[in-house]
């Protein structure tokens, strides 16, 4: 099969004598060691290579970029909502082993995105990727298809992402106030203005984000252990082999293992996000250097927590 691997061309309108790539040398020697101080050169050096301009002020490093990839990632307090797609369709035990299988799938997936993202820190992830890597043949269209489903992705992600927000909103009033009931139009526009103030953070108060996503990462870490603490002092407990081993088939797919394959999609929608990080590659210090470490980091740790806290609430329910 015909490969096109990345090659070293100049940036139209770029002085680039300083940073062309000797014959001989890959470019990836000179990665800069943990502690040293930022060299701007090594960046410069990879922009130049992938043929575009420094147009992103490089504000991330390696701990707001992982920390970035844990908050996004959000993963134990999603598994508990996803974790109904699960308990329907293969039971605590089909969620159990389904998140497992999914998280053991997911990292080894994004330990080659990170290795790809090392060869090529680009912002435009797997689009620009599958242009410089896949056949000279089939790299236009190929790259079209694949830009044009992480658009669509981020399009129904973003709703989806908010839709479930608003209806955590919702939740805690009928909480509070038994009385009330939730109004179909009343979680549209809860959707609706979630998904604003997103949008109007990330634009307005970009400055202030690596102070935010530091805060954040506090308030999921101290969570996650008030979260455990609560379940395992006082919530009930239900038996290991019940826990582990009951499959169910509450919604009558007339089989265990399909309504198990079914339920997947509760893991999936939890786990995913990996390459979260790839996308602010161009605004993140030595990104060659630091992506990679930061992804499978962050996804490790994800996967990890995410495990912890679905295991302890399925077995308090």
């Amino acid at each position: 099969m015909e490969s096109h691997q990345l090659q070293d061309y100049p940036v139209k309108g770029t002085e680039v004598h300083a940073l062309a790539v000797e014959d001989g040398d890959n470019g990836f020697a000179d990665q800069p060691q943990y502690g040293e101080k930022y060299d701007a050169s090594h960046d410069k050096r990879d922009m130049y290579r992938l043929g575009r301009k420094q147009e992103l002020k490089r504000r991330f490093k390696y701990f707001s970029i992982a920390g970035y990839v844990v908050v996004l990632g959000n993963t134990w307090e999603f598994s508990v909502v996803t974790s109904t797609f699960g308990l329907a369709n293969g039971g605590t035990a089909g969620t159990i082993w389904t998140s497992i299988i999914v998280c053991i799938g997911m990292f080894l997936g994004v330990l080659s995105l990170a290795e790809i993202a090392s060869m090529a820190p680009t912002s435009g992830g797997q689009y620009h990727w599958v242009s410089e890597i896949a056949p000279r043949r089939v790299q236009k269209p190929l790259s079209y298809a694949v830009g044009w489903m992480a658009l669509l992705g981020w399009q129904v992600g973003m709703p989806a992402v908010a839709y479930i927000f608003a209806q955590q909103i919702l939740a805690l009033i009928t909480v509070c106030d038994p009385t009330y009931v939730i109004q179909g139009y009343q979680g549209a526009l809860m959707t609706i203005a979630s998904a604003t103030s997103s949008i109007a953070l990330s634009v307005f108060v970009m400055q202030k984000l690596t102070l935010a996503e530091g805060l954040a990462v506090v308030v999921h870490c101290f969570g996650f252990v008030a979260f455990l603490a609560i379940l395992w002092v006082m919530g009930p407990k239900a038996g290991g082999y019940e826990t582990f081993f009951n499959f169910q088939d509450q919604n009558e797919w007339g089989s265990k293992g399909l309504a198990t394959l079914v339920g997947i999609i509760g893991p999936v929608a939890t786990f995913i996000g990996g390459d979260s990080a790839v996308h602010l590659a161009e605004e993140l210090q030595d990104a060659s250097y630091v992506l990679p470490r930061a992804m499978v980091t962050g996804c490790a740790i994800n996967y990890i927590v995410g495990l912890i806290g679905l295991i302890s609430f399925l077995f308090n329910i």
